[in-house]
């Protein structure tokens, strides 16, 4: 699905009411969840959603964040995560969450368990400015992560 002004709105009622949503927004979202979706979907890539587990007290996070922090680590309780391209290399996204708590993880034993849409932001037509901020949605990939870590 392409965003349009009426469905971005939709998503964006805020957004909307503070600086219009405007065909920049749409493309600008439209393009970021395209080179989202258009990953190998067949490796953990940052910005996907895992699903952690301790084996001992099963599932306690099933929508954690996968990103690059000092390493890769999930943010268990993430808030929604903002995507930009890269300036200095071109069709790199930088996806980057804040909230808690991050472990670091190894995703070589990532499980992969399906996929699902997931809402990311991006900095709309203002800028980085008070509810300047515009979401999107994306399929990703979800994967699942058992460690004893996990508390």
């Amino acid at each position: 699905m392409k965003y349009t002004i009426k469905s971005l709105t939709k998503l964006n009622i805020n957004y909307n009411h503070d600086h219009l949503v405007i065909q920049y927004d749409v493309n600008k979202c439209n393009d970021l969840k395209n080179k989202i979706e258009d990953r190998d979907h067949s490796v953990p890539q940052f910005g996907d959603v895992v699903v952690c587990i301790n084996p001992k007290k099963g599932e306690l996070y099933f929508n954690g964040h996968y990103q690059d922090s000092l390493g890769p680590s999930v943010c268990t309780q993430a808030y929604v995560p903002f995507v930009s391209e890269s300036r200095l290399t071109p069709g790199k996204l930088l996806i980057d969450a804040s909230g808690g708590y991050w472990t670091g993880v190894q995703p070589w034993r990532f499980k992969k368990v399906g996929e699902k849409l997931k809402t990311f932001c991006t900095w709309g037509h203002c800028g980085a400015t008070a509810n300047g901020a515009v979401d999107f949605k994306a399929n990703v990939s979800v994967w699942e992560y058992r460690s004893p870590k996990f508390y």
